[in-house]
């Protein structure tokens, strides 16, 4: 995988501003300009590419707002001890690029070892249309997921 390398996050201001979200102090789009604008930490698999869990199917990519929080995460996963190669860029890098380029749809998790972690779903307004998730229900209750946008 090739990035191109970020300053590191030196402040929280993209833990702040989902903090801000979360008690309602800040709408969605001025959350998610936040963290188009900053460096986000994505930690590097043994595969050398983004680490990306797994959760129902869907995929999503690991980040994280700063070095603390990616150890903490390392630690849950009772990894503290060993090196985690990773890379840093700007949010917008990630959303646009990295996401776009999964093979399959990938949200966004950031901070999930932390006491405010936050999911960005592959939805239209978050990622490139060609990997979004549309829901749709029939009338028989049943639902739909769908892959991209329709054309």
């Amino acid at each position: 995988m090739t990035a191109q390398r970020a300053t590191m996050p030196t402040d929280n201001t993209t833990s702040r501003a989902i903090v801000n979200f979360r008690v309602g102090r800040q709408s969605f789009a001025e959350l998610l300009a936040i963290i188009r604008r900053e460096v986000l930490i994505l930690p590097i698999s043994e595969a050398d590419d983004v680490l990306v869990g797994d959760a129902r199917g869907l995929g999503w990519v690991y980040a994280f707002t700063g070095l603390g929080k990616l150890a903490r995460f390392a630690r849950a996963r009772d990894a503290g001890d060993q090196s985690w190669p990773y890379v840093s860029m700007r949010g917008a890098m990630v959303l646009d690029h990295v996401l776009a380029d999964a093979p399959r749809p990938c949200g966004l998790a950031i901070d999930v070892a932390d006491a405010h972690p936050i999911l960005l779903p592959p939805v239209v307004g978050v990622v490139a249309a060609a990997q979004t998730l549309r829901w749709s229900a029939g009338r028989d209750g049943s639902s739909t997921v769908n892959i991209g946008v329709a054309g």
